[in-house]
């Protein structure tokens, strides 16, 4: 098999996400994520990321051959299926893993704001 530069970089953000996610966990406190609910919360962001889109075939089309699915419409399905039941806290695995990203940047980089660091979005990406 011949890796492609697309496969080499999405590994590599596949094992950045890892990391990050296992620093954000170190600190976590209160409730606990389930491992297979947190194993398809990181498909989704490796979805959202690798599709540039939202939308829910499309992330599909991503998750679907790391899931046991016969079709990229049963992956959707899943992804909607967590969406919407899954007891994850969202909140708190999203600003642990954004904590941790910021401190992998060097502080030179970063814009802060009285004391906190700034995140600016590009809503036309």
């Amino acid at each position: 098999m011949q890796i492609t530069v697309a496969l080499r970089g999405r590994t590599r953000l596949a094992a950045l996400l890892q990391h990050l996610e296992q620093e954000a966990g170190q600190r976590e406190q209160g409730q606990r994520c389930d491992q297979r609910n947190r194993r398809t919360w990181r498909q989704l962001i490796l979805g959202v990321l690798v599709a540039r889109s939202t939308r829910l075939v499309a992330l599909g089309r991503v998750v679907a051959p790391q899931r046991r699915v016969n079709s990229v419409k049963a992956a959707a399905m899943a992804v909607t299926y967590f969406l919407q039941t899954a007891r994850v806290p969202v909140p708190a695995l999203s600003t642990g893993l954004l904590e941790a990203a910021v401190r992998q940047l060097d502080p030179e980089h970063l814009v802060t704001y009285r004391g906190k660091v700034l995140l600016v979005r590009d809503p036309t990406e």
